[in-house]
């Protein structure tokens, strides 16, 4: 499943950005970014599974509105982790 692996190697870049910034550091500017944007983006593919998921389970196309609010949460996210500084280019 595609979304499944998409959602693993973010999860896993995540984990190893928060590792690399050590358990007492504070990351900087662009690896907090970085980590931000990669959660919401694990978060976003986790969401579009539910929604396929509860559509599948009563027998219907998937809701459009469903895939919205996912794509509108990951739309915040990042440009809340824009305003964290130095973020490098999407």
């Amino acid at each position: 499943m595609r979304v499944g692996r998409s959602l693993a190697v973010a999860v896993l870049i995540v984990s190893v950005l928060q590792h690399a910034a050590g358990a007492e550091a504070r990351p900087d500017g662009a690896t907090r970014c970085r980590m931000l944007k990669l959660s919401a983006i694990a978060i976003r593919a986790h969401a579009h599974v539910r929604c396929h998921a509860r559509a599948l389970g009563v027998g219907m196309s998937v809701v459009p509105s469903c895939l919205a609010s996912a794509d509108a949460r990951l739309a915040r996210v990042f440009a809340r982790a824009d305003d964290v500084g130095d973020c490098p280019p999407d």
